[in-house]
């Protein structure tokens, strides 16, 4: 019997419930992974055995069309990559100064101005442009924005540091790509109502107790413990109201806190309590 709807059980822990992942998502998020190792990785033994069956001297995920699903899968994957990474500069002639993204925060170059732009401009690099510490705007034929000229010369590029470009990874605060990161970039929802109403149940998993105690917080939050009342709507044969006759329906509510045994117990519970804080006061005293 399923207690609670498996599209919230899958959602992510940012949205203050359980996290568990779904099986199709989880599979493209390794895609992901399987494409930055492709990529980041081009000297290990699995990237080279991609790269001399699909490729044709160019750098992945570009490549001949092939029939291979493994191939294509990771060029799926590869999508997702592109749509967070960013290129951190040192040389400069790997980068292309138009379709990478290279500047925080912002997408690529041709993502951002409209235009007919020439092989020439779109195969720029960006040693073509930058050198000695100087930006070599006024090369370029095409407009660029006062704007977009001060974020680029705002750009700081180390000088002199024999460094290739390299690639990060955008969600992690250290660049370095994960499968986790890359599952909850697939997963995201980008509903705010969605993420208002799982943030109220948040701090039920930052509570210090056992996973079984969170659990069942948690369903009872939703309401969705198996009283009485849940069971009969669900339609097993059950007797919907309160054992001790004290209501006709015996909800979650009616279960811990309406019924005059609940409450009963709640009274010894925090009498208890007192007395036992009261004692320990006084033998401290």
């Amino acid at each position: 019997m399923h207690l609670i709807g498996w599209d919230t059980v899958t959602k992510n822990k940012e949205e203050g419930v359980i996290g568990i992942q779904k099986c199709e998502l989880r599979n493209r998020a390794l895609h992901a992974t399987l494409a930055w190792r492709t990529f980041r990785n081009p000297n290990s033994l699995w990237s080279r055995i991609l790269t001399s069956k699909y490729l044709k001297n160019v750098n992945p995920p570009k490549g001949k069309r092939v029939v291979s699903r493994t191939w294509k899968n990771i060029q799926k994957g590869w999508e997702v990559c592109q749509k967070v990474s960013r290129w951190v500069i040192h040389r400069g002639d790997k980068v292309s100064f138009m379709k990478d993204t290279w500047i925080p925060h912002s997408p690529a170059i041709d993502k951002i101005i409209h235009g007919v732009f020439t092989e020439g401009e779109l195969s720029l690099k960006i040693r073509d442009i930058y050198g000695n510490g100087i930006w070599n705007l006024d090369y370029l034929y095409f407009y660029l924005s006062d704007d977009l000229k001060a974020t680029i010369r705002y750009y700081h590029i180390p000088y002199n540091i024999p460094k290739r470009d390299s690639m990060i990874w955008g969600p992690t605060s250290d660049g370095i790509f994960s499968t986790c990161s890359a599952y909850d970039l697939i997963s995201k929802d980008n509903s705010s109502k969605n993420q208002t109403q799982g943030k109220q149940f948040e701090w039920i998993w930052k509570t210090k107790a056992p996973n079984k105690i969170r659990t069942f917080l948690w369903l009872f939050h939703h309401e969705r413990l198996p009283t009485n009342h849940s069971l009969h709507q669900k339609g097993l044969n059950v007797n919907p109201s309160c054992h001790f006759g004290s209501s006709p329906k015996k909800d979650t509510n009616h279960t811990f806190f309406d019924c005059p045994t609940a409450s009963k117990f709640w009274r010894n519970i925090i009498g208890s309590s007192k007395t036992t804080w009261a004692m320990n006061v006084n033998t401290n005293n």
